[in-house]
Parts: C-alpha cells; sequence; structure tokens
C-alpha cells in the first residue's frame, strides 16, 4: 500500500505529540517600541502552573506573511511537552495589516522608522517579568525559519550578550536593514564576526530559491571559523518541516544544557548610530549607511573604525564615535590610553581615569584605529595591524611565490621579548614555506613592520559563486608567558583572464559617474567600469582611489533576495596623468528560477588621462544605438514628460516609494527587466495549472477567485523595444501610482483610485536590448520609413526587413545588417517566441507572472502608425473575445469624447473564428500565451505613435496625444474589469 506524504506527516506529529495538541495561550502586551498592543504566542511546560521552576526561553521567528499565530503550532506544543521550556511566538508585522514582516529586504520593502532590534528586548524583558524564565543569555534561544531566519542571526549577532543559541532556517541571505531614509545592507555570509559566543545551526535545502545562495552564507561561516557552528541540508524545498522544526529544537535544549561561554576576544559590526554589545555602550553621529565595527576586543584595547560596507568598505567621513566600556577596570584609577590611528600612521598616548563603576570612555573618529587600555607593567597584547605583499600592496598572487610581511602592534603595557610568531590559513590551497618566524622585541605603543617575511603559495581558484573570496589568515603570538590569537584577510591576484571589452561611466549615463563624459577616467572624477553592459565591482590598492561607493542592484530571481554590488570609484585630484590603476573585477548574474548567482571574475588596467587601446570609447548601458548618416536626427523638441529612454526608467524605478520592485530578468545584453507591483498579493489556493483545471470544468482548481479578491491587473510594456510609446505611458502609470499626477503635472485622482482598488503589475519595458539599440526617443514627425529600419531592422545589403517579413527568420540571425529593436540581442521576437521549448529569458519571465499573479486583464503595449487599436487574442475563448470588444468601445468612445484619434464603432471588425482555411494566418502569440497559462483577457494594444508615410504629411499625434492615449487605456481597463470581474468561485 502507498502512503501519502501528507499522511506521514500527519503520523510523525502524532508520534511526537501527546492527545492534547493545542496547549498555547494567545497573549498581549503594551509595547512602547510599536506604542500599541503587540499579540505573541506563548508555549508553556504542562507543570508550569504547578512546578514553581524557571524555564529556558526559546524566541521562534516566523517567515513571510507568518505571524505569531504558526501553522506550525501544534508541533511547537508538542515539543514543549517533550522537554521542560517555553517557547514564544512573536508577531513580525510592524502593522497588522502588513503581510512582509520585520521591515527590511529592498529599498522598497523599508515602510517604518520602528525597528525590531529594538523589540526584541523589550519583548524579552515583558517576559521575563511575567513568567518565570532563567533570565541568563545561555537559556535563551531563537529559532527562526526564511525571512524569521535571516532576522534570528541578525538579533543573535546585535545582543550576543542577550542570546546564548541560533537557529536559522532557510534564511534569507541578504537585506537592507534600518529606516526608510537611511538602511544598510546586511549580508549573512559577511557577519558571522557578531556571533562569536553563540552556538549556531544553519539549515539548507535541496531544492527551492535560496539553495545556492545559502550556499554562499555557509561558505562565510566557513571563512569566519572558530564558531560554535553546525550545518545541516535538508531533502526538499524552502518550507519549515517537522523534521527540522524538531532537529532545531533538540540543537537548542542541548546548549542549554551545553552553553558557550562569553568569548575573551570578539568583533561586532553594527548599522546603527547607537548601540550597546557585550556591556560596551557606543555613541555616533552616524547619519549614512553603513557600519561602526569593533575587532579584537578585550580589556587590553580593541580595533575601531567605520565602513560603508561589510567587508573592507572604506571608511565614512567626519564620524565621532564615543565609546564607555564596562566596569573591567578598577573604579577612579589613572589608564594610559593608546591610540594608534592607522590611517594616519599617527599614534598619541591619553591619560583617562576610570569613572566610579569602573569603566572608561573615549572618543575616535571615523578612521581606523587601534586603542590599548593599559597601566604601567600591565601584561603586553600584541595585535595585526597590516600586511605587504612582495613590498608591493595587499594582493597576494595567484599559484606564484609571495613574500607578505606583517606590520604588528603591542597595545599593551610592558615590553615584550622573544616572540613566536606563527601564521596559518584553513584553505588547503594555501602553503606557507616558514609557517613560524621569530621576534625580539616590541615595545609599547609603536607599530613595527617585522624582519622576516613569511613565503606563501596561493593557488586557490575564484569562486564561481559570491562566496567570500580573501583568504582569511590566523595568526598566533607567543611569548614565554602568553598567547595572543589575532587574524587577517587578504585577497589573490588571481589568474583569470583579463576584460577587454570595458567602458569607463564618467558622467555620460548621468546615473552614476561624474565628469566630463569622454569616457576616459581623469583626475577629479568618479568612474564606473563595465565589461561590455556589466556593471562592475572592483578590487584594488591603489593610493589615488580616494573613495568608493556602492550601487546595490536588484537581480533577476523570484523573492527579491541576492543583490549584484558594483563599484563607484573616485579618482584623486592629485593623481598623475599617466598614472596606471590595476584591478581585479566581478560581475554577478543571476538564475531566474534557483537565483543562483554567477560571478564571472577578470582583471585590467586603465591609465588615468589617456585612452587605452582596449577601451571601449562608449559605455554601453544606456547609450543607444547611433543613427545612419543621411538619416534624420532624434527628434529635439521631446517634452521632459516624454519618459522613453532607459535612464528615465532607471531614474522612476529608483524613485518608488509606494510599490515594490522586482528585477525579473536579465536581457541577453545584461539589462535588467523591472516588473513594479502595487497592492497586496493574495493567495488563490491553487492546486492545478490553468488548462488542467479547465479540463477539469473549473478554474477554480487553479485560483479561487471571487468579489473579496482584488482584480489583478498586467500592464506589459514594449517587448518591441523601438515602441516607446507604452513605455512612456508605463513610467507615467508608475508616476501617477506614487504621486497621483503624471509628469506634466496632470491630475489623475480617478486612475488613482482605480490603483488603489486593483493589484496591479507593471513590466515598464519588457525588451530593454531592443530598446538600447534604438537611436530615437520619439517617431512623432519622422517617416514611417525610418521606424520600419530601426524597428523591423534591415538586410546586410541595407534592405528593410519590414513587416510581415522580419517574422520570417526566428531567431534573427544571418543576413543581418541591423538588427532591429523588435528582438532582443539574441535576435528573439518575444511576441512570436517558441512558446513549447526553452524560450527568451524575459519571455519565460513575463509568462511566470501571469502564471503566479493570475491576472483577471493583461495588455500588450505596442504601437503603429494609425489610429489607436485594441486587438483581441488569437486562439482564445469567444466570450473572452466579447469581453475585448465590449472594452474596445468603450475605450474608443473615449477617446472620441476627449478629441483623441480613435477607431469608430463601424470599423471595428466582426468577431471571428480563426483559420477556417488553410494555410493559417493567424498565429498562437505571446498574448494567446498569457491567456492559455492564466486565464486572463488579454489583448494587444496599438498605439499611434505619429510617424508619417511622407516629409510632407503633419503627425495626427502629438507627445501630449500619445501619453493620453495610454493613459485613458489604463484608465478603462480598471474601470471596466471593477465593474465586470469574473468570479471564479
Amino acid at each position: 500500500m502507498k502512503i501519502s506524504p501528507s499522511i506521514i506527516l500527519f503520523l510523525f506529529v502524532l508520534s511526537v505529540l501527546p492527545v492534547n495538541i493545542f496547549s498555547q495561550e494567545d497573549n498581549s502586551h503594551f509595547s512602547d517600541v510599536f506604542n500599541r498592543e503587540k499579540p505573541y504566542r506563548i508555549f508553556l511546560p504542562d507543570d508550569y502552573s504547578t512546578s514553581g521552576k524557571s524555564y529556558p526561553v526559546i524566541y521562534y521567528f516566523h517567515g513571510n506573511k507568518g505571524s505569531h499565530v504558526s501553522r506550525l503550532s501544534d508541533v511547537l506544543a508538542g515539543l514543549v511537552k517533550e522537554q521542560p521550556v517555553i517557547i514564544v511566538a512573536w508577531n513580525g508585522r510592524s502593522v497588522d495589516s502588513d503581510i512582509r514582516p520585520y521591515n527590511i529586504g529592498f529599498h522598497s520593502n523599508i515602510n517604518y522608522e520602528t525597528q525590531f532590534k529594538d523589540y526584541f528586548p523589550e519583548l524579552v524583558h515583558h517576559i521575563d517579568s511575567h513568567y518565570r524564565t532563567l533570565t541568563d543569555r545561555s537559556n535563551r534561544a531563537i529559532i527562526g525559519h526564511s525571512m524569521g531566519g535571516i532576522m534570528s542571526f541578525f538579533i543573535a549577532g546585535k545582543y550576543p550578550q542577550l542570546v546564548g543559541s541560533a537557529v536559522n532556517s532557510k534564511g534569507s541571505p541578504e537585506f537592507f536593514i534600518g529606516y526608510p531614509e537611511n538602511h544598510t545592507l546586511y549580508c549573512v555570509r559577511y557577519l558571522f564576526k557578531n556571533l562569536h559566543g553563540v552556538n549556531l545551526r544553519f539549515h539548507n535545502s535541496t531544492t527551492g530559491e535560496l539553495v545556492y545562495l545559502n550556499d554562499e552564507v555557509h561558505a562565510g561561516a566557513l571563512q569566519e571559523g572558530n564558531l560554535a557552528y553546525e550545518y545541516q541540508v535538508y531533502e526538499g524545498g524552502h518550507s519549515l518541516m517537522p523534521r527540522g522544526l524538531k532537529d532545531a529544537f533538540d540543537f537548542v535544549v542541548s546548549s542549554f544544557n551545553n552553553p558557550n561561554p562569553a568569548p575573551e576576544r570578539w568583533h561586532h559590526a553594527d548599522l546603527y548610530p547607537d548601540f550597546e554589545v557585550w556591556g560596551y555602550e557606543v555613541e555616533s553621529d552616524l547619519d549614512e549607511t553603513g557600519y561602526i565595527e569593533m575587532r579584537g576586543v578585550t580589556k587590553q584595547g580593541m580595533g575601531i573604525t567605520t565602513r560603508k560596507w561589510q567587508p573592507h568598505g572604506r571608511i565614512i567621513p567626519g564620524v565621532a564615535i564615543n565609546v564607555k566600556t564596562p566596569p573591567l577596570y578598577e573604579p577612579n584609577s589613572a589608564y594610559t590610553l593608546l591610540d594608534f590611528n592607522k590611517t594616519q600612521d599617527i599614534q598619541k598616548l591619553v591619560n583617562v581615569v576610570s569613572d566610579e563603576e569602573g569603566k572608561i570612555s573615549f572618543s575616535v573618529n571615523h578612521e581606523s584605529h587601534q586603542i590599548g587600555i593599559y597601566r604601567k607593567r600591565d601584561p603586553a597584547e600584541v595585535v595585526y595591524v597590516s600586511h605587504k605583499v612582495n613590498d608591493e600592496n595587499i594582493f597576494l598572487d595567484q599559484k606564484g611565490t609571495c613574500k607578505l610581511k606583517l606590520r604588528l602592534l603591542n597595545r599593551g603595557g610592558s615590553n615584550v621579548k622573544n616572540l613566536k610568531v606563527e601564521l596559518s590559513c584553513s584553505n588547503s590551497d594555501v602553503s606557507i614555506a616558514n609557517p613560524v618566524i621569530e621576534v625580539d622585541e616590541l615595545v609599547p605603543g609603536e607599530p613595527e613592520w617585522i624582519a622576516q617575511d613569511f613565503t606563501i603559495t596561493a593557488s586557490n581558484p575564484p569562486p564561481a559563486n559570491g562566496a567570500p573570496f580573501r583568504l582569511k589568515f590566523h595568526l598566533s603570538i607567543s611569548d614565554n608567558k602568553h598567547t595572543w590569537r589575532d587574524e587577517f584577510e587578504a585577497p589573490v591576484m588571481f589568474d583569470v583572464p583579463e576584460f577587454t571589452n570595458i567602458g569607463i561611466d564618467d558622467g555620460d549615463s548621468e546615473i552614476f559617474g561624474s565628469g566630463n563624459g569622454n569616457n576616459i577616467a581623469e583626475p577629479g572624477e568618479s568612474i564606473m567600469i563595465y565589461e561590455v553592459s556589466h556593471r562592475t565591482r572592483l578590487y584594488y590598492d591603489d593610493p589615488y582611489i580616494g573613495s568608493e561607493r556602492i550601487h546595490v542592484d536588484l537581480q533577476p530571481d523570484k523573492w527579491g533576495d541576492g543583490y549584484a554590488v558594483s563599484s563607484v570609484i573616485h579618482i584623486s585630484e592629485d593623481c598623475p596623468m599617466g598614472h596606471q590603476i590595476k584591478f581585479l573585477a566581478s560581475y554577478e548574474v543571476k538564475e531566474w528560477k534557483t537565483i543562483k548567482r554567477n560571478v564571472t571574475w577578470g582583471t585590467f588596467t586603465i591609465t588615468i588621462g589617456k585612452e587605452a587601446d582596449d577601451l571601449k570609447k562608449e559605455i554601453t548601458l544606456f547609450t543607444q544605438g547611433t543613427i545612419d548618416a543621411g538619416d534624420p536626427p532624434n527628434n529635439t523638441d521631446i517634452p521632459d514628460f516624454y519618459k522613453s529612454k532607459l535612464a528615465d526608467l532607471e531614474d522612476e524605478v529608483n524613485d518608488i516609494e509606494n510599490g515594490e520592485v522586482e528585477i525579473i530578468a536579465t536581457s541577453p545584453g545584461g539589462f535588467p527587466v523591472y516588473a513594479i507591483y502595487y497592492g497586496e498579493k493574495e493567495n488563490f489556493q491553487s492546486q492545478a495549472n490553468y488548462n488542467s483545471a479547465v479540463a477539469a470544468r473549473d478554474p477554480a482548481f487553479y485560483a479561487k477567485k471571487d468579489s473579496s479578491n482584488k482584480p489583478v491587473v498586467f500592464f506589459l510594456g514594449p517587448v518591441h523595444g523601438q515602441e516607446v510609446e507604452g513605455m512612456v505611458g508605463l513610467v507615467n502609470l508608475i508616476h501617477v501610482a506614487e504621486t497621483g499626477r503624471d509628469h506634466r503635472g496632470k491630475e489623475w485622482s480617478d486612475l488613482k483610485s482605480k490603483i488603489d482598488q486593483c493589484r496591479v503589475i507593471i513590466v515598464p519595458c519588457g525588451n530593454p536590448d531592443g530598446r538600447r539599440r534604438c537611436p530615437y526617443d520619439s517617431f512623432v514627425g519622422l517617416p514611417s520609413e525610418i521606424m520600419t529600419k530601426y524597428g523591423q531592422g534591415t538586410r546586410t545589403d541595407g534592405s528593410s526587413w519590414g513587416w510581415p517579413m522580419a517574422k520570417s527568420v526566428h531567431p534573427m540571425k544571418g543576413n543581418v545588417g541591423i538588427l532591429g529593436a523588435y528582438f532582443n540581442d539574441d535576435g528573439i521576437n518575444m511576441m512570436h517566441d517558441d512558446f513549447f521549448s526553452p524560450m527568451a529569458t524575459e519571455t519565460e519571465a513575463i509568462l511566470d507572472i501571469a502564471r503566479s499573479e493570475v491576472p483577471d486583464m493583461t495588455v500588450s503595449l505596442h504601437s503603429h502608425e494609425n489610429r489607436p487599436r485594441i486587438l483581441p487574442a488569437n486562439y482564445v475563448p469567444w466570450f473572452m473575445k466579447e469581453r475585448v470588444d465590449e472594452l474596445t468601445r468603450r475605450v474608443n468612445s473615449r477617446y472620441e469624447k476627449t478629441n483623441l484619434p480613435y477607431i469608430p464603432d463601424d470599423w471595428i471588425s466582426d468577431l471571428s473564428v480563426e483559420d477556417q482555411k488553410f494555410p493559417p494566418h493567424t498565429s498562437f502569440n505571446l498574448i494567446s500565451a498569457l491567456h492559455h497559462i492564466s486565464g486572463t483577457m488579454a489583448f494587444t494594444f496599438e498605439c499611434s505613435h505619429g510617424s508619417v508615410p511622407d516629409a510632407v504629411q503633419e503627425p495626427f499625434v502629438t507627445h501630449g496625444d500619445i501619453l493620453d492615449i495610454q493613459l485613458i487605456l489604463y484608465e478603462e481597463m480598471l474601470d471596466y474589469l471593477l465593474e465586470n470581474r469574473l468570479n471564479w468561485e
């Protein structure tokens, strides 16, 4: 007999639970942090009311769309019956209506000043005050899943003095965390330094969206080393199953019995300006993204600096930091404070006096400092300061034998003699010929380059994903009495192919770089460097790179996890002309469904003030195709509201606050395909695909939709890159959704109201490759033959492919002079992609949106030289064609009333059945596929683009007409849908 998985799960739950499986209480408390009641669910042991004992506490952090009311409450209740502990399931919603918890994610997900880092200690205090708990850190644990998983490690790292153990089950790998106006990218793989002293367990899975990104997280834990860390991979997908929860529970119970002591030496990086950790109080005036970082903290001192990012970020100018230690020192006693400023390479000694509790306060600026605190004849303490490779820079040469020199500092109160400095690396691809070096003496307060070099050969390859790539070295420094330990990381200049197709943005994109826009790096300019169209992350060691900022992109994924980081560097004003800078560089591309991050590495050198032979003269990201000699120039009278450029779209996306932005695909040319979402996504309880549900005679098997659900509308921008009119309309529609006005300042209050009543998905440009290659930003008044030439493309002899012959070759390759903007860079026309075989990434992402969002109505925006027109989908049910016909007549009537070009009713073709004779003339295209994958009411809209058949004819639409044509269409679509919803019940 075959037993179903659901029965196996039920039997497992019964096997671990007593009969009364729902023993829990739902309570609430008034939160000063949130200024309202906050609910929580608490699970108490059976003997709680009679034993008089105090119990350890486990805090459970739910994932996205969850709350304190967990679907695994029965399992949690059973675990409490199994072991005498208390479990508290908190509520991670900033406001009750939110389904996305914790106020973290990409920029558009961070909406509240209230922070969960402030709520956790408040909740702990409430629980400890109202229940019998063991209040020491070793008896407090966190278990979190998915978004609760990243919060588990974040909160445990924020408050290691409060948390003894933490389990991260399949957590998100990196999110922005902080305030709406000031939030910082928190990458779990780089922040394990915060978690020393905490017992850690990390769960991954074999399938699902976060598998590969969490491989990177695991690599980060191994890179950090010296952690109390367990890792386990579970068969299956992303969900938290009872077995994983039981394993997590057993782990923290074991940790209660075998606590990890507080570390004697620790590190911490905090993205908030003020914080407390291990008894240290830190206050600063940090008011931008970044971290305050403390390293190697002991009673004898610490390293402290600011960093714009983790790891190894640049310092943040202008920040003042005040530190107060715990009561580690003799009260009211004089101490010497050594401040070695590594950035300036200067040191000073200051007399300080501990307060009546034995705390010492001091202040530093934003630069990198090593602090020593001692009295005369206190023991020495030796720490790492810096290193050099081959007396040149910090990079080890891959596979080459290198001489590594160390600079050490004695930050204690006594001389130290006859030192043994032992160097090791856990990477098996690294060999150290002389791992032990002897040093005669180090005196307090004097950083010293030790005389002898270590001889190192690093053969490690670059990672193919986003795992940490620097080598971590461990130092053990000892005399006859003491041993001090430290660590440092060194990058490797990998032996990788040279990037030869690079371009420099020094202001020509008007987005990233700043300078004179001649695509040559010059003193005083800020530049972004590309390999073809890929923005690069740069690694270097050059004194003339004055500063760096990072640009963070969403990557094409399904969940908004995993970001691509690129560099914008500033060339110092005093950089000599002709100076050469060598870079190690990388760029990332993520796979759509697996969210696997694929990293390509390369090296290159630029010459300041000089155009390198292998340097492209034009940046490719937003530089459009060129116009052939003799063709008319781009229009110069295009109004500002006519947002038809990729740069316009990028600007609009960066300003979005109310919507949620996602990159759903990366084009073959390396450009992002954005989707913007307004309104909450609802769960339609799908149990079959659409066509299977129809075959079962009820589309509700695919999606249960009734009048209680918001209508869903999908606006698909141009998949033919020269048809910019839909892109203009959708960029303005986003602006209406954000502000209630279009870019002219015209009010669209009814349209804004209708957007708010629906779930709206907008893909402003479905074919960024084609849009970039199209050299024109408007076709109003241009000859129609120009639209044809750059839209459908030309043959090698210069003749136009034209319509419909541009569809006679697919993909468009071979006899191609100009690749028309119809196509992406692989020659794919997405309207006629091969829907039953591997598709273009963009096509697949568009269909995935329809499949998962279940839109009630979908429009694909196109344009032609005639009057605006709606075209129904081919090969769809008759009733859908009738609905499209009804909408067509409404839209035409609205255009007529507003004095816009329109199709009179007697011009509208009668509805017909496709292809009653051979050969067929109608195609099953993208619009047909959108219906058959989701049941949507799909149609094509052909807008007027304003080109003219000959030079003497005047265009019958203006730029303002085109925008009104678009926005009126959108308003009528929403209005029709709100009045004529099809319910699937």
